[in-house]
């Protein structure tokens, strides 16, 4: 029978999270996505080979124009295939740009990460097929550092003074 596998992807961020402090509003920031696919055995194998096409989409739950990250000037979307070995972690870069000074600071940045699989026979060595417990849609976000002071504690300090007249 085909050997049953299952496939993890991760993303990684450089830097893993967005400046917000000394910022040079007219300077778009740049950033790094590491997007790594790792195969494991489910079933009893001890060879496997596959391939796996994904798509990364950045900020996508937002609409175009609407978007704070982009791969370019209109393009938020990238897309790759990554040759995968049993037990070896395979990754793609993928530069990106940040809008400097966004409106929206406090909500992350939602990226999602969509693949298939596709398994590869070796030689006399069945084709692999994945698990249906693999999520092949998964969402990795990337927040904005807030900076609180020297305590690090976020705390409000409002004061309202007014008095009447009359």
């Amino acid at each position: 029978s085909r050997p049953v596998v299952l496939v993890t992807a991760t993303v990684l961020f450089n830097p893993n999270q967005i400046p917000t402090q000394n910022v040079d509003c007219s300077k778009a920031l740049t950033n790094q996505a590491k997007v790594c696919f790792t195969m494991s055995k489910l079933s009893d194998v001890t060879e496997a080979s596959a391939q796996v096409n994904f798509t990364l989409t950045l900020d996508a739950n937002r609409k175009i124009p609407n978007n704070r990250a982009r791969i370019s000037k209109n393009l938020r979307e990238k897309t790759g295939s990554l040759s995968l070995q049993l037990n070896k972690e395979t990754c793609y870069n993928v530069d990106f740009i940040i809008d400097a000074c966004p409106e929206d600071a406090l909500n992350p940045i939602k990226n999602e990460l969509r693949f298939t699989f596709e398994g590869l026979s070796s030689g006399t060595k069945p084709r692999p097929s994945l698990s249906p417990q693999v999520q092949t849609t998964t969402f990795h976000s990337i927040g904005f550092e807030i900076s609180c002071g020297a305590d690090e504690q976020c705390v409000d300090n409002l004061k309202v003074d007014f008095n009447f007249t009359r």
